[in-house]
């Protein structure tokens, strides 16, 4: 919180008053929920609205402030798209080579998402790093083979000479992240349609949790199991979220069975679970 106060010096708000503060949250801690980018946005819209009231601030600028704050400042390895997420709200598509947002019509109001938190502890600056690290390695690896390797063109190379041309510790990092970049894409296709089919939606989040349980390690005994029950009951799919090394998952379901699944996940040992809901951004609520 300090580091924002340094951040929003260079944007030209500089507190000259105090405040006391109570800071609360339902959201779980170090879970893969972005709470700490929650806090982030909260924190820096409050200091903005308080002591720059006629600044015209909106989502972007609240984001990238939030982003210099968590990532650019600390040396972090992560990206923008928490930020950016909870500064606009709703269901969105973040293009991360120009920062500029598609917002879905889709509201989800037919399904619900439920979260489990598992308690397994989880390392997020370490993880980060590595999955960051390997996973560059091997796009500038591939780039140095093959001149015409476009990561953001699936027509400008060959995937398997790619993939076979890659050192064995490196493959599964290039794997990774060339179908991981294909479920997203897929996803985002189908989320514009006018009528998304929740079944296809469901089978690209089980996919990418395939990926990222087999080729990056970083889902867990527990993780697994509350996938597996969420599976078993009906879901359409399910996958971990955040960094990964523990945290939380998310599976996508019918109204009619997510309180079923909710129970079913804390009965077998989850730190929480619930219903998520999605919000239209921040907000401040003044009572007198």
């Amino acid at each position: 919180m300090r580091i924002a106060l340094k951040v929003l010096k260079k944007y030209g708000c500089i507190p000259n008053k105090g405040y006391d503060i109570n800071i609360s949250s339902n959201i779980p801690i170090n879970s893969g929920l972005s709470s700490s980018s929650a806090l982030t946005v909260a924190w820096i819209q409050f200091l903005l609205k308080s002591f720059l009231p006629d600044k015209n601030i909106d989502y972007k600028i609240l984001a990238d402030l939030a982003y210099e704050t968590e990532v650019t400042e600390t040396g972090s390895s992560g990206g923008n798209m928490d930020q950016y997420t909870i500064s606009h709200g709703d269901t969105i598509f973040l293009n991360t080579l120009n920062n500029k947002i598609h917002c879905y019509n889709y509201n989800f109001s037919d399904v619900d998402l439920v979260v489990g938190v598992s308690n397994d502890k989880k390392d997020t600056r370490g993880m980060l790093n590595k999955l960051k690290s390997n996973q560059l390695l091997a796009l500038k690896t591939v780039s140095n083979s093959f001149s015409e390797f476009d990561v953001y063109d699936n027509d400008s190379y060959d995937y398997n000479s790619c993939y076979e041309s890659l050192d064995e510790d490196l493959k599964p990092y290039f794997k990774a992240a060339i179908k991981n970049f294909d479920v997203t894409k897929a996803a985002d296709n189908e989320l514009r349609k006018d009528t998304p089919d929740i079944d296809v939606l469901g089978k690209l989040m089980t996919n990418h949790h395939d990926l990222l349980r087999d080729e990056l390690k970083i889902t867990t005994n527990k993780i697994d199991q509350m996938i597996n029950i969420c599976d078993s009951m009906g879901a359409y799919g399910s996958k971990i979220v955040g960094s990964g090394g523990g945290g939380s998952i998310v599976a996508l379901c019918d109204k009619n069975i997510s309180k079923g699944i909710v129970f079913k996940l804390k009965e077998n040992g989850a730190k929480d679970a619930f219903i998520a809901s999605q919000s239209n951004g921040p907000n401040i609520n003044t009572h007198e």
